[in-house]
């Protein structure tokens, strides 16, 4: 599974064969430069909608047109679209999953608002919306625009999700602060990846407060168009200065040579190397509850 941040709140994610853009917002982004636009949208298989305000909406429409692809949203819009504007629509609604080539996508409730100009002025276009996204064994949790909402409670516990995408700019959704909260109460997530921030001034700019309240899972801070890269097996990064580790001292800080490097930090695919055979203490109970230092979720 590879998730790009195609900045503020949109995303691609490429599983199971398929392409998923969700709220593709390119035209007019101020943190995606316009030589990504064709790139971030190449391949795509499918568009998912969260709600309908102009940073989330704006390229939807022109997208579905030009690519030949459904949009995939609440079933209000999707419909009106469809009769209105002759594209291929996907419309269900909360509660309901859909089966997008072998990638299932359920909707779930957000606490937002959903408006779009039209010439007759602001018209309300249905309901804000999240996504759980499952597929090559993993669940995604999309949060769409959204505050704290007490239905995080039962989402987590049914849907489990392993992945967080998490709105957390503040101002018009949670910020890192109420995120953090959000993903401790409800969650039990191995990796955070923040979103819908840095766009403007208004919005936070660094994700430190989320990375701080969330110690033991992977916070991700995304680069524009820089892909994310979720490996197959339990795959750890460890740092050199994590005492609880004891293995025989054969790459200086105590840890064997890695098998590959991730995001600055050695990585260790325990399911390839054998970590009973390097005596990593306690880690297999940790792991049991999905909980290491970090801990990155299987492709």
């Amino acid at each position: 599974m590879r998730i790009i941040w195609l900045g503020h709140g949109g995303f691609r994610i490429e599983t199971a064969g398929q392409v998923l853009l969700i709220d593709p917002w390119l035209s007019g982004n101020p943190v995606l430069p316009q030589d990504q636009h064709a790139v971030a949208a190449t391949g795509a298989t499918h568009i998912l909608l969260t709600h309908t305000h102009f940073d989330h909406v704006v390229d939807v429409l022109p997208l579905a047109k030009k690519l030949g692809v459904p949009v995939v949203g609440q079933y209000d819009i999707i419909g009106f679209w469809s009769e209105t504007e002759g594209i291929k629509g996907i419309g269900f609604n909360k509660g309901g999953t859909v089966n997008l080539g072998g990638v299932k996508v359920s909707m779930v409730s957000a606490s937002h608002s959903s408006t779009m100009v039209t010439p007759e002025g602001l018209r309300a276009t249905g309901s804000e919306v999240g996504f759980m996204i499952r597929a090559e064994g993993k669940t995604v949790y999309v949060s769409g625009d959204t505050d704290i909402m007490a239905d995080m409670d039962w989402m987590g516990t049914y849907y489990k999700p392993d992945i967080g995408i998490l709105s957390a700019g503040g101002h018009f959704t949670m910020d890192m602060a109420g995120a953090a909260y959000a993903a401790k109460r409800y969650f039990n997530f191995q990796t955070v990846i923040p979103s819908h921030y840095k766009t403007f001034p208004v919005l936070e700019q660094s994700a430190d407060t989320l990375i701080n309240g969330l110690p033991g899972v992977q916070v991700i801070e995304p680069v524009v168009m820089q892909v994310i890269e979720l490996w197959s097996g339990t795959v750890l990064t460890l740092g050199c200065e994590d005492q609880r580790i004891a293995v025989p001292r054969s790459h200086g800080c105590g840890l064997p040579r890695p098998d590959r490097f991730l995001h600055g930090r050695p990585a260790y695919d325990f399911n390839l190397m054998g970590w009973r055979h390097w005596n990593i203490r306690g880690l297999h109970e940790r792991l049991d509850r999905g909980r290491a230092w970090p801990v990155w979720p299987h492709r």
